[in-house]
This record gives structure tokens, C-alpha cells and sequence, in this order.
């Protein structure tokens, strides 16, 4: 979800980095035939966790477990240890029933086509089973709460209907068919837990419906609800990281433009000087080289609580930059081009 006033940038950053990290799949416990594993078929991407349950016997939980998976199109497996829980209160038994629910309403947790899994009544009794044993609720389960009232305490007169105004949130306005829909554009967001004005509407058919209406705003007033947003993230400010990451070539490696450079605090004119003096053994784009070092130096050393928006997504400048020093040997003075810049950027103060 992409809140009013959020930029979308940061988001698609780390989803890209997460399509382009690789998936693992098809990840399968090895467990003998009455062990069920929930999920059954879970999927993790690299540098996420996953947790996968699995209901084993009484006295029958190994104590090592391997665990086989696909990378791609690569297998890998892992083998983990199998430590007993502190006391029988653990609440594993409460999350491996709820996974296990959870794959036999999508129809992931049995064999067959979905379509003849998703009517089977072997699955439902063992949905209804488990939300019984365990507590739970599913699609075909809830909660029924039952009020115990002693003998004098009971209701003797006549059952009359009343109709009760509620408070409704903003958005979900309880409109029947046929009604227009009242617009909250207008609204600040504050007022949704405010108690609401409820009136009676009476439309056609007789059909009575609770309405919130709001009150007017002047047109030429919209207020933007404030929200709590890390640096850089509300539209119109000037976010520093995503200028860096716009400046990427598609081949890999960086250019700085002019005014990135002042943001940063730079001068164009030491820079120039700067690539003018790297030394290669072959020809070679001293500025790009430059400017490359420099966004990998700032990535790392000022922009690292954001790493998730930027790793993967400059991982090609990272080698391209590894693969051309190697190539012509880039270096200052006998040094390093990457270490170089890494002296020069950490005795100056970068605007960030």
C-alpha cells in the first residue's frame, strides 16, 4: 500500500531488489509418511526469513532435519538441528494448525486439481477438526458467544426491532444499491475516529439506509493528513538517495550531473581535476569511474539504514566498477581508486 503522500520510488526499489535476489522454492522437509509440514509449499526470498512447521508423532521428532529447496532452478538443501521446546505452553502447535488450515482452504495442502479439492469434504471436516481442537476459526467456523442470564434476570416481554445508529469509518459509508456514493475527499484524515453524524435517508423502495455526512470543506482547502515518514519519503522533498540511484547508467557505473554535485557538496571543477589524474593502463572513463566510486562510497557510508532500496539495484555498478579497475588497474598515486576516494570523501562534509 502506497500512502497520500508517500513517493512510490522507495517501494518499487526493494521489490525490485527482491525479484531480482532470486526466490527460493519448492522447499520440502525430509519426514517420514505420518509427518504433515505447514506450509506445505512456502517461498522466501534471499535475506528474508521463512519459518515451516511440521507435526511429527509423539516420540518421533528427529533430532537433525534437512530441509530441500530450489534456488531458481538450482536444488540446495539445508540441515538443521531439532532442539525440544522449553515446556508443552509453546504455542508451535497453535501456528502449525493455522498454516495447516490455511493450505487446505487455498487447496495447496492436499493432492489433486484445485477444483476438485476446493468442494472435498475430507478437507472441510479436517478444517472443522482442527479449529475445534485448536481454537481457531476459519470460512467455515467463528466464534458464538452465548450469554448466561439466571431466571429472574431473563427477558419475559415481547421482542420488539430497533433500529441503532452506529459509528461507521470514513470510507465505508453503508451504502445500499443504487445510492450515490458521498465522496470524503474533503476530509481530514483525524475526523475517522470521530464519532460520526448519522441521519436517516429514506430511498426509493422504502428501503431505509444509515448515511455518514460529512461536513463541507471549503473547496479551496484540502489538507493532507500528516504522516510519519522516514526522511526523504514524502513528495516534494528532496530525497537524496533516489537522485544517486537515477544517475545509474544502463550498462552500469555512474554519472554525476551538476547539480547533484553542488547538492552534495562538491566542486565540479576538483572533481574534473580529480579523473584527470587517475592512472590506467589502458584507456578508460576517468569521470565515470570517478563518479561511480563515489555513489558506492556514499551508498555504504551514509545511506546504509536504506540498504534494502539500493543493494541489489546497484549491484551491476558494483561489479562493472570491480571489473574495470581489474581491467586498467584504476588507481591515484599507486592507490586504489575505491580506497582513494574512500580517504578523500571521509575528510569532507557530504550534504546527505
Amino acid at each position: 500500500m502506497i500512502a497520500p503522500g508517500e513517493r512510490i520510488e522507495p517501494r518499487v526499489l526493494r521489490l525490485y531488489g527482491k525479484v531480482v535476489s532470486g526466490s527460493f522454492t519448492a522447499l520440502k522437509m525430509r519426514l517420514n509418511a505420518t509427518a504433515v509440514q505447514s506450509p506445505s509449499d512456502p517461498v522466501f526470498y534471499r535475506g528474508q526469513s521463512v519459518t515451516i512447521f511440521a507435526r511429527f508423532a509423539a516420540g518421533a521428532a528427529p533430532e537433525t532435519l534437512t530441509v530441500d529447496g530450489k534456488r531458481g532452478s538450482d536444488p540446495t538443501s539445508w540441515t538443521l538441528s531439532v532442539a525440544p521446546a522449553a515446556d508443552d505452553s509453546t504455542a508451535i502447535p497453535v501456528l502449525w494448525a493455522r498454516e495447516r488450515i490455511r493450505d487446505l482452504e487455498e487447496g495447496t495442502g492436499t493432492v489433486g486439481s484445485r477444483q476438485t479439492r476446493a468442494g472435498g469434504q475430507r478437507e472441510k471436516s479436517e478444517i472443522l477438526d482442527l479449529c475445534r481442537k485448536y481454537g481457531l476459526i476459519s470460512r467455515d467456523t467463528s466464534y458464538v458467544a452465548v450469554e448466561q442470564r439466571p431466571d429472574e434476570e431473563k427477558t419475559t416481554g415481547s421482542v420488539v426491532l430497533r433500529k441503532v445508529p452506529v459509528q461507521l469509518t470514513a470510507g465505508w459509508h453503508g451504502t445500499v444499491s443504487g445510492l450515490p456514493r458521498l465522496s470524503l475527499a474533503q476530509n481530514k484524515l483525524a475526523r475517522a475516529s470521530r464519532p460520526m453524524d448519522v441521519q436517516h435517508l429514506v430511498v426509493p423502495g422504502n428501503r431505509p439506509s444509515f448515511l455518514y455526512c460529512p461536513p463541507a470543506a471549503p473547496r479551496n482547502e484540502r489538507p493532507m493528513p500528516e504522516l510519519s515518514r522516514k526522511k526523504g519519503a514524502l513528495t516534494g522533498k528532496s530525497d537524496t538517495l533516489l537522485t544517486l540511484l537515477a544517475q545509474q547508467r544502463p550498462e552500469g557505473g555512474f554519472s554525476l550531473d551538476k547539480k547533484t554535485i553542488k547538492a552534495l557538496g562538491l566542486q565540479e571543477d576538483e572533481l574534473k581535476q580529480i579523473a584527470g589524474r587517475i592512472e590506467t593502463r589502458v584507456e578508460a572513463d576517468g569521470p565515470v569511474l570517478l563518479a561511480t566510486a563515489i555513489v558506492l562510497w556514499l551508498l555504504e557510508n551514509k545511506f546504509g539504514q536504506r540498504r534494502d532500496e539500493w543493494q541489489m539495484v546497484v549491484q551491476k555498478s558494483v561489479t562493472w566498477l570491480e571489473k574495470q579497475i581489474e581491467i586498467t588497474g584504476a588507481a591515484i598515486g599507486q592507490v586504489k581508486l575505491a580506497d582513494w576516494v574512500a580517504g578523500y570523501l571521509g575528510k569532507r562534509r557530504i550534504n546527505v
